[in-house]
């Protein structure tokens, strides 16, 4: 039998044939699957009923789970989700199911329904706020019917760095602690400007690393620091720092490691990795010159947990160390995180007296989490500093210093001047 000739004809109905015995050998949807089908934008239906979300109590779980809620703040960017007060911050946000898709839009991930988030200009104060408090409130309404986050949102402890289990605390410190252990050759060095304020210093995460049986010897200080204040490393990509609440990244790749300087040897063994490795940084991505140092409380977020200043609770005062040990900053001082909260470091009162009641103090998370994970480590240094500044070879340095001031002073020669004719 001759072969029939290939025409265009004989292709489409080739294709077709294709086509038609797919559709036939594709099973049937479930009544369930087509409960969980999108019919229209933004909507599910179940039995018949528009604009539902009935799913099973397995995934409702699911969507009220921290690992999903903090798959939602990790879509808010402040590019798309900019200028927003507190009260809108993403961590609200994705609390009720939402999560940011373009400029001011949010969107449920449980029932679809969608939420414009613009409040227009700060120019005029009042209609700014009625836009916010009116926004807050479509947070809840907004949703479609029978929402399962709008009747059962996320606890509200997920707005906060939970401070009550002791021993959670530090499984979490430690798990942070390894993980930025696998990249510690490529962190830089770190700026302890806002850290001392609070009486935190390089030599507190030394001797800690030193003193804690849990920890190896040749930890770097700043996998302790990054890790007492929340930072982690990125399961997907272990050249990128991320904190554990507000998900900020920062790559590593835009600071210069400790120990290093820019020089070209150390420039060209840095690519000869990257470009051998299956981890290589795409050239694009090198957006900023890299830069020599860190600051792990600034490169936070404004709305972080970590940094945001609060009163602690009784429960969490349990097994912070006595009052008498515990460092109060200088009111002077004053911090970035400081204004984001409205409040000053030592409670919005006067100075920072030893004396003060912790309770009454308002202290970011981070602190409260160092003096939990490690107790005595912020008053003992705080005991150093008592020491040296009333040794007597300080005293006598003091001394010294007075006298060598008055020497050189520039009245003298006028004193003399003065009386020498007399």
């Amino acid at each position: 039998m001759a072969a029939q000739p290939v025409t265009p004809q004989r292709v489409r109905d080739i294709l077709s044939s294709f086509l038609f015995e797919s559709e036939k050998r594709s099973p049937k949807t479930s009544p369930e699957k087509q409960a969980e089908t999108p019919k229209g934008p933004g909507k599910r239906t179940h039995a018949g009923s528009a604009g539902t979300d009935v799913t099973s109590p397995e995934i409702a779980s699911n969507r009220r789970s921290f690992a999903s809620f903090l798959k939602r703040v990790e879509t808010f960017s402040p590019i798309t989700w900019f200028a927003k007060p507190k009260e809108l911050s993403p961590l609200v946000c994705s609390r009720y199911g939402w999560e940011n898709t373009e400029y001011d839009m949010l969107h449920c991930t449980a029932c679809g329904a969608n939420l414009c988030g613009s409040l227009g200009s700060k120019a005029n104060a009042k209609a700014y706020k009625e836009a916010s408090e009116e926004l807050r409130k479509k947070l809840l309404s907004s949703h479609e019917k029978f929402c399962t986050l709008a009747v059962n949102p996320c606890p509200e402890s997920y707005l906060k760095v939970s401070l009550h289990d002791l021993e959670e605390l530090r499984k979490n410190f430690l798990q942070r602690v390894d993980a930025l252990r696998q990249s510690a050759d490529l962190l830089p060095e770190l700026v302890y400007t806002h850290l001392d304020t609070w009486g935190f210093a390089e030599v507190h995460a030394a001797k800690f690393c030193a003193e804690d049986d849990m920890l190896e010897t040749d930890t770097p200080t700043q996998v302790i620091t990054l890790a007492f204040t929340g930072w982690t490393l990125c399961e997907k990509n272990q050249q990128i720092v991320v904190c554990s609440m507000c998900r900020r990244q920062m790559g590593l790749w835009n600071f210069t490691p400790a120990g290093s300087r820019p020089a070209s040897n150390g420039s060209d063994e840095r690519q000869e990795v990257d470009d051998s490795g299956d981890s290589a940084i795409p050239s694009k991505m090198r957006k900023i010159e890299p830069q020599s140092t860190l600051d792990p409380i600034s490169s936070h977020h404004a709305w972080c947990p970590w940094i945001a200043l609060h009163t602690p609770s009784e429960d969490a005062m349990t097994l912070v160390p006595t009052p008498e040990s515990s460092p109060t900053p200088d009111s002077s001082a004053a911090t970035p995180e400081d204004e984001r909260s409205g409040g000053s470091p030592g409670g919005g009162g006067g100075g920072g007296d030893a004396g003060r009641v912790v309770m009454n103090q308002k202290q970011p998370a981070w602190v409260l989490g160092v003096r939990l994970v490690a107790p005595g480590l912020l008053s003992q240094s705080r005991r150093l500093v008592q020491q040296v500044r009333q040794s007597s070879i300080v005293e006598g340095l003091h001394c010294i210093r007075k006298v060598l001031k008055a020497w050189s002073s520039p009245e003298n020669p006028k004193t003399s001047s003065t009386t020498s004719p007399s």
